[in-house]
């Protein structure tokens, strides 16, 4: 996989970072990242910027992305 095709991982997709497995979903238009594992609701602060841009996540922001859709990673308990 490319990191273009990596960064524009589509919806309902699983990708692996450390130990934890992640789901892409698509973000609700209000609260866009309230519901993402990423989002600390405390700090109203988002802890994916540092990560996203090294290529250890795929993009999250519309503008980023291929298919124009906010993102938000959801964990997968297995």
């Amino acid at each position: 996989m490319t990191r273009e095709e990596f960064e524009n991982l589509g919806v309902g997709e699983i990708f692996q970072l450390g130990c934890r497995k992640f789901k892409v979903m698509e973000a609700n238009k209000g609260n866009v990242c309230n519901s993402c594992y990423f989002y600390v609701s405390v700090l109203a602060e988002c802890l994916v910027e540092d990560i996203r841009d090294e290529g250890f996540i795929p993009s999250c922001r519309s503008l980023d992305r291929k298919d124009g859709k906010n993102i938000i990673f959801v964990e997968v308990e297995e």
